[in-house]
C-alpha cells in the first residue's frame, strides 16, 4: 500500500515538473519575442531620432524663415527668420505674432487665423509686413499651414516666411521705367510728326521748282543735264517716301484698332485694283479666309508685301502666288514671287527699319518693318525663304 502511494506521488511530481518546464519554455519564448520587439523599437527610435535631427537641421538652415506658432505665440523659429527680423531665438521666444506684425496688416492675419481655428481652412497665404528689432519693416510672403490632432483640433501652425522686399522694389522700378518709356515714345512720335510735316513742305517746293526749270529749259538742256535733273527728282521722291515711311511706322500702333470681320479675298482684290501691276506680272490667290482683325492694318500688311514682291521681279514673265494654311491657333499666309531673291547679307536685317536692298533704290526701307510690327501686334510672326535669281517666299502668321 505504501509503495502505491510513493509511485503515485512520483508520477504527480513528474507531471507537475513537465508542466512547469512547458510554462518556462513558453515564458522564455515570450521573453525572446519581447527582446526582439525592444530591439526593433530601439532601431525605430534611432531612425526617428536621425530623421528628426535631419529635419531640424533642414529647418534651422533653410534659406527662408520657418516658424512654429500656437494660439498666436512662438514655439520655435529657425535661423533665417531670426536673422530676417534681427532677433536672437531667445529674444523672439516671449513675443507674440501681433507684436512683430505691422499694425495695419495684423487684422487680416488675425481673421485668417480665426478661420483656421474654426476649421474653415487648413492653409492660407498672404503678403504682410513684419516689424524688425530696429523698428523698420520687411515685406514678406507668408504661407501658413495647420497641424491638427486626431480630433481635428489645431496643435500648432507652421508658417513659411519669404522676404519679397527686393521684388516689390523691382516692380515699382519697372513700373516707373515703363511709364518713362511710354512718355519717351510719345515724345518721339510727336517729334516724328512735327519733323515730317516741316520737311514735306520744302520738298514739295523743291519738286515743283525742278519741274519748272526743266519745262522752261527743255530746249536748252543737253541730255547730260536732263539726266542730272531727273536724278535730282528721284532723290526728292525717295526723300518724300522716307518721310511717309517714318510717319507710317511711328503711327501704325497708335491708330485706334477696330476689330471687324474681314474677307481676305476682298482685301487682296482691293489692293490689286489700286496699286500699279506691270502687265508681265500675274498675281494668283485662292481660298482666302475670313478673319477678325483691324481692316486698315491687314490691308497695309498685304499691300506692303505684295508691293515688295512686285518691285523684286526682274524677269520677262513674273508671278506672285498668295496661299493660305489654316493652323490650330493661327492663320498662316505665304506670298511667293520669282524675283531677284534676297542676298544672305540682308537676311539678319531685312525687317529692321530703313534697311533696303542695294538693287531697290526707290524703297524707303520701311515696308517690311511695318509688316513685322503688324504681325507682332497680332501675336504672330513673319519670316522668309529666298534663293538668289529664283525668288522669295514671305510667310506670316496672325493669331486667331
Amino acid at each position: 500500500m505504501g509503495e502505491i502511494n510513493i509511485t503515485s506521488k512520483l508520477a504527480s511530481e513528474k507531471r507537475a515538473r513537465k508542466l512547469l518546464e512547458e510554462k518556462l519554455a513558453t515564458k522564455e519564448h515570450e521573453l525572446q519575442l519581447l527582446k526582439s520587439k525592444i530591439k526593433e523599437s530601439d532601431k525605430l527610435l534611432d531612425s526617428l531620432y536621425d530623421k528628426s535631427s535631419q529635419l531640424n537641421v533642414i529647418i534651422e538652415y533653410a534659406p527662408i524663415g520657418i516658424i512654429l506658432t500656437q494660439k498666436g505665440n512662438f514655439r520655435k523659429a529657425n535661423k533665417s527668420f531670426c536673422e530676417l527680423l534681427g532677433y536672437t531665438a531667445e529674444e523672439l521666444a516671449p513675443l507674440s505674432i501681433k507684436e512683430i506684425s505691422y499694425t495695419e496688416d495684423y487684422p487680416e492675419s488675425k481673421k485668417l487665423l480665426e478661420k483656421m481655428e474654426n476649421g474653415e481652412t487648413d492653409h492660407f497665404r498672404l503678403i504682410k509686413r513684419y516689424k524688425k528689432k530696429d523698428n523698420t519693416y520687411v515685406t514678406c510672403k507668408t504661407n501658413v499651414t495647420a497641424v491638427r490632432d486626431s480630433l481635428g483640433n489645431i496643435k500648432y501652425q507652421v508658417a513659411l516666411v519669404e522676404d519679397i522686399s527686393e521684388q516689390i522694389k523691382s516692380g515699382i522700378l519697372n513700373e516707373k521705367l515703363l511709364h518713362d518709356l511710354e512718355n519717351r515714345n510719345t515724345e518721339l512720335n510727336n517729334f516724328a510728326h512735327i519733323v515730317s510735316h516741316d520737311l514735306k513742305s520744302p520738298l514739295r517746293s523743291i519738286d515743283a521748282l525742278i519741274h519748272w526749270i526743266i519745262e522752261d529749259n527743255e530746249t536748252n538742256f543737253n541730255e547730260e543735264t536732263k539726266t542730272s535733273f531727273n536724278m535730282l527728282l528721284n532723290k526728292v521722291t525717295k526723300m518724300e517716301n522716307l518721310i511717309n515711311g517714318i510717319l507710317n511706322y511711328s503711327s501704325i500702333d497708335k491708330i485706334e484698332q477696330k476689330t471687324i470681320t474681314i474677307d481676305i479675298n476682298t482685301i487682296i482684290n482691293d489692293i490689286l485694283e489700286t496699286i500699279h501691276i506691270p502687265k508681265h506680272i500675274n498675281i494668283n490667290y485662292t481660298n482666302m479666309p475670313v478673319i477678325n482683325a483691324d481692316k486698315f492694318r491687314i490691308h497695309q500688311l498685304f499691300q506692303n508685301l505684295i508691293s515688295n514682291a512686285i518691285k523684286s521681279i526682274d524677269k520677262t514673265h513674273g508671278y506672285i502666288n498668295i496661299n493660305y494654311t489654316q493652323l490650330k491657333h493661327y492663320h498662316q499666309f505665304n506670298i511667293s514671287d520669282n524675283g531677284t531673291g534676297i542676298e544672305q547679307k540682308y537676311h539678319d536685317r531685312i525687317f529692321k527699319v530703313f534697311q533696303t536692298l542695294e538693287s531697290n533704290h526707290s524703297s524707303a526701307g520701311v515696308g517690311l518693318s511695318i509688316a513685322k510690327k503688324i504681325t507682332t501686334m497680332y501675336q504672330g510672326d513673319i519670316w522668309f525663304d529666298s534663293i538668289i535669281n529664283e525668288g522669295t517666299t514671305f510667310h506670316f502668321t496672325l493669331k486667331k
